[in-house]
């Protein structure tokens, strides 16, 4: 049987994956420093601890119908309090990201009954294929992948892609569905996860439905600030005025007791601050008493008045598209073009290093480009370890995307 490569302790490895390949695709040689020589950061990227955390929490809510998931994800990421853990610019503090999950979990499950996310969803399927069957260069050599939700939703969900249905179809669509944690938004076009690379190896090795697409989605939440400033979007924790919780509306104005008016949109800003006037011939707003007394009486009429802590500036996005079963074995002939190179770098010893330093690849941040290529050993030392057991959440976790 075939392998992709021998690692450092002798052990043959045959399981290739989305974010492996995306690792090689980068750069052979941080490919090979992390799975062929076993050099694995430790657990001290906060960024991967909350997103394990959350997702966890998302699962238990679902497995207990209903019990409280902000509570599971309390306990789950009090376990890092401890940790010597490295955060990121927006990431600030545990203290930071324990508001962003909770409020993150709170929003999750106002929202979940909306969502094509029903209670009996499954949760981390995994799913492996042979590439090469019977080949005797590469065969045994598997593509592994770990979803993090598998749901049945309605066929005719509104928050799925229009799709001519056929009643021998059934009821249900699965849909693949992938949670994120990022601290930058999904890009909001409906549907435009279908083109997204690791979606569309996962529809491959879902393999073929009973209709010529395969369904799939991003729960996606984005770890915001906390302060609250005029002009920035929040999503409401509660029923408040014409607003229900779940709703997304625009910060008019912020009190100085916390509280905030919120409007629905930005061209309600512009309303606002029309009605409050412009010093004469410039674009700054008027701020004498009479022009700030406008501007509050205007809120006072149209905006809704409420408490800082019954809302939050965390969001959550759900999107899904559809992956044609075309794009779906493209996607699995790339797989199979990485795994031919791999076998190729190992065979030959050649590991090219593309680590660079600026666009497209600006690598000056990498911890691998730091400790390997900068060769900062006392770095090294501090982050990373050599493991030969293998992480299989390698498999399917990927590096967050960078500020």
């Amino acid at each position: 049987m075939a392998c992709l490569y021998v690692n450092h302790a002798g052990e043959e490895r045959n399981r290739h994956s989305y974010s492996a390949g995306l690792e090689f695709e980068h750069s052979p040689y941080r490919y090979w420093l992390h799975r062929v020589m076993g050099w694995r950061e430790r657990d001290t990227n906060a960024s991967l601890l909350f997103g394990r955390a959350l997702e966890d929490a998302i699962q238990f809510y679902h497995e207990t119908k209903g019990k409280s998931g902000e509570d599971e994800f309390i306990r789950l990421w009090a376990q890092s309090k401890d940790k010597p853990v490295i955060y990121r610019k927006k990431e600030v503090s545990w203290e930071h990201l324990l508001r962003c999950g909770r409020e993150m979990m709170r929003l999750y499950q106002i929202r979940q009954p909306k969502l094509p996310i029903p209670m009996d969803t499954a949760f981390q399927r995994a799913f492996s294929k042979e590439v090469f069957p019977d080949n005797e260069r590469y065969g045994g050599i598997e593509f592994y992948a770990k979803m993090d939700m598998l749901a049945r939703a309605p066929w005719n969900h509104p928050m799925l892609p229009e799709v001519e249905w056929k009643p021998e179809y059934g009821l249900f669509r699965p849909v693949i569905t992938d949670i994120k944690t990022s601290v930058n938004n999904l890009v909001d076009i409906p549907g435009i996860v279908g083109h997204d690379m690791q979606l569309r190896q996962y529809a491959w090795i879902r393999g073929k439905q009973a209709y010529p697409w395969i369904d799939v989605a991003f729960l996606w939440f984005t770890k915001c600030e906390h302060s609250l400033k005029k002009g920035v979007s929040v999503t409401l924790l509660v029923d408040a005025g014409k607003f229900k919780a779940g709703d997304e509306a625009v910060v008019a104005s912020v009190e100085e007791d916390g509280s905030a008016y919120l409007v629905s949109s930005d061209l309600d800003i512009t309303i606002m601050n029309e009605a409050q006037g412009y010093r004469e011939g410039t674009k700054e707003l008027d701020t004498k008493k009479e022009a700030k007394a406008r501007a509050a009486a205007w809120r006072e009429s149209n905006a809704v008045k409420v408490l800082g802590s019954d809302i939050t500036r965390q969001r959550m996005q759900y999107n899904a598209g559809i992956v044609t079963w075309d794009s779906a074995e493209d996607a699995g002939r790339i797989v199979a073009s990485q795994i031919v190179r791999i076998v190729n770098a190992w065979e030959q010893n050649n590991w090219t290093n593309t680590f660079s330093i600026r666009f497209p690849h600006n690598d000056t941040k990498d911890p691998y480009f730091q400790a390997f290529v900068l060769r900062d050993n006392v770095f090294r030392d501090s982050m990373f370890e050599q493991r030969v057991e293998e992480d299989l959440s390698d498999y399917f976790d990927e590096p967050e995307e960078a500020e």
